[in-house]
């Protein structure tokens, strides 16, 4: 496999549930009922999101029987990301360079587009939400569903958010609705629920985009539709009504805690880590999001169609069953990780034998802890300095260490972890390495 492919094999772990750009989480928040979800990465994806409307109301609404094949939740999101209506897995920024124009080019959302002022593009990189829930519903032909809430400890910015997308559509539309061959526009209120509803099919080649905002109480619900024909607005408020139902029971908790802990990371590193970000998801027929995916984004990033692609990617992230990450910050020290479920063993370390090769630098190490098989690698970052003298004319470029940045790809049984740590003033040694993975060893 080239170099551009095996890349975008670590893009598709990362982007797989990209649906629709990403979504970053910061913060907890304690409801007044919580219910723990299964500890485990084996559990459903109905078991992530127990606040999430079912696949039958779902399927009574849209005409056509659908499941749910991936399930969702985390500790916090921004506005703009939560407009978009997807899902990103924790990637550290050396990743995310790498994987860049995989994921920039998914368009998923209609509210992600032009209507959304730019305003509230910048208002939506401060974390403004501090929960949420997501499900993905997929039907027998192409296409799938997004229904999705998010709770803000802000009361007053659901309400805002709702009011100025439909203040922005009404002034494009220069009417309260409108409704021709290709786009569809509507506003209104159920429930107590405010809702703008917009559908366009020049977003996505031969698809109708369609999305609903909504805003009840400090929560805001977002509804997605990718379907070759257009689905009434009136069939969104059914979800939308349900969904609202669902909310009034107050939603629970179901971020899992199969993960290192910000303590024992403080203990093998000495220094305050304090959780950042925490996301959760869990998936079913991983094959069917995948190749929806590579259809949705023309094969972009790099990943060809191939039978010989296909079947390598159909064998490794095809056979995805669950992921958790989370993010850590100590001053301007960050540590992120991802830990990815597979149905099989053979799956991650075929990723792994496959990808390393392609990713690593010179500094790569390959090693062998406790039933893990990893790779390692440090690397020093600079911050560099053109000083000119005066005397000679000429210019001179010095550089100064400011951070170091530890790399790990592991993989045991059935488990994968995608582990990065940037630290100012030490290194992430191979020692500190293996005791984080003897950690994780004792909770998946």
């Amino acid at each position: 496999m080239s170099h551009k492919s095996t890349i975008a094999v670590i893009a598709v772990v990362i982007v797989l549930i990209v649906v629709v750009g990403g979504l970053y989480a910061a913060g907890i928040i304690n409801f007044n009922k919580t219910t723990t979800a299964p500890n485990t990465l084996q559990s459903t994806p109905e078991q992530r999101v127990p606040n999430i409307v079912t696949t039958s109301v779902v399927s009574s609404a849209l005409g056509k029987h659908v499941t749910l094949g991936l399930g969702a939740s985390g500790l916090a999101l921004n506005a703009s990301t939560f407009l978009g209506g997807g899902v990103l897995p924790f990637a550290s920024a050396t990743q995310v360079s790498q994987v860049n124009s995989a994921y920039s080019q998914v368009i998923v959302s209609p509210f992600s587009q032009q209507v959304m002022p730019s305003y509230i593009l910048g208002l939506g990189n401060n974390v403004t939400y501090n929960t949420y829930q997501i499900g993905i519903f997929v039907p027998p032909g192409s296409g799938f569903a997004v229904v999705s809430f998010a709770h803000s400890s802000n009361s007053s910015f659901a309400a805002f958010l709702e009011s100025t997308l439909s203040s922005s559509l009404k002034k494009d539309f220069n009417a309260t609705s409108y409704n021709s061959t290709s786009i569809s526009f509507d506003i209104g209120s159920i429930d107590g629920s405010n809702y703008v509803f917009v559908a366009d099919n020049q977003i996505v080649r031969g698809y109708y985009l369609e999305g609903m905002l909504a805003n009840y109480s400090s929560y805001n619900i977002l509804i997605l539709y990718l379907t070759p024909g257009f689905t009434s607005y009136s069939n969104f408020t059914t979800i939308l009504s349900n969904q609202i139902n669902n909310i009034k029971a107050l939603p629970s908790s179901s971020v899992p805690s199969v993960m290192a802990s910000a303590a024992q990371i403080n203990s093998i590193t000495g220094l305050n880590y304090k959780t950042q970000s925490a996301i959760a998801v869990n998936f079913n027929n991983t094959k069917k999001l995948l190749n929806e995916y590579i259809t949705l984004t023309d094969s972009s990033g790099g990943i060809s169609a191939s039978s010989t692609n296909m079947t390598f990617l159909n064998n490794t992230v095809g056979t995805m069953t669950g992921l958790v990450a989370k993010e850590m910050v100590s001053g301007e020290n960050t540590t992120a990780f991802t830990v990815i479920a597979f149905s099989n063993s053979s799956a991650p370390f075929a990723i792994l034998s496959t990808t390393y090769t392609a990713y690593f630098g010179s500094n790569l190490q390959i090693s062998n802890y406790s039933g893990w098989k990893f790779v390692f690698e440090n690397t020093t970052n600079y911050n560099y300095n053109e000083i000119y003298n005066k005397t000679t004319g000429n210019y001179s470029l010095t550089k100064t260490p400011y951070s170091n940045t530890t790399f790990v790809l592991a993989v045991k049984g059935n488990y994968m972890i995608i582990f990065e740590s940037e630290e100012q003033n030490q290194v992430f040694t191979k020692t500190m390495v293996e005791s984080f993975l003897s950690d994780e060893s004792s909770l998946i």
